[in-house]
């Protein structure tokens, strides 16, 4: 099924191409999945949802395998798929967090990235829980106030 509006279907035309690339055994940029092929995934699932009666879920999975046929989408993996909408959905904090990498041109397929990515954050996140949610520690001349009975 063709995207409703002008804008969505050439959204597609660049995502398509560089998905053919792909195809041929060329590797993919970080920027090829985040402003080419992300956009319109991200539009493509805004449409499915739309289209899908609330509180469907399997209807809306109906709604997006028709963009993505009809695109030629069909053959990128459900994972890739899914790890780049969530990347897209956290775009800003992803593409900060992957420059910080040591070699951030290696990151560029978004299941890799997505996975990285939420490994270093739940790292981070059991470092701050661990640490009572603060960075700081207790100096050692305070005293904890005593509890009356």
């Amino acid at each position: 099924m063709r995207m409703p509006d002008e804008a969505g279907h050439r959204a597609c035309l660049p995502a398509r191409k560089a998905l053919e690339r792909a195809s041929r055994g060329q590797r993919l940029l970080w920027s090829d999945w985040t402003v080419e092929i992300g956009p319109w995934l991200v539009r493509a699932r805004a449409k499915a949802m739309a289209e899908a009666r609330p509180l469907q879920p399997i209807g809306r999975g109906a709604a997006m395998s028709d963009p993505l046929a009809e695109y030629g989408f069909g053959s990128m993996d459900e994972k890739t798929r899914a790890s780049l909408l969530k990347i897209m959905e956290h775009l800003p904090e992803v593409e900060a967090w992957r420059e910080c990498q040591e070699r951030p041109g290696d990151l560029n397929h978004p299941a890799l990235v997505w996975e990285r990515f939420q490994k270093s954050t739940l790292m981070a996140l059991s470092l701050i829980v661990g640490s009572g949610g603060t960075t700081r520690q207790p100096s050692a001349g305070r005293r904890r106030p005593r509890r009356r009975r």
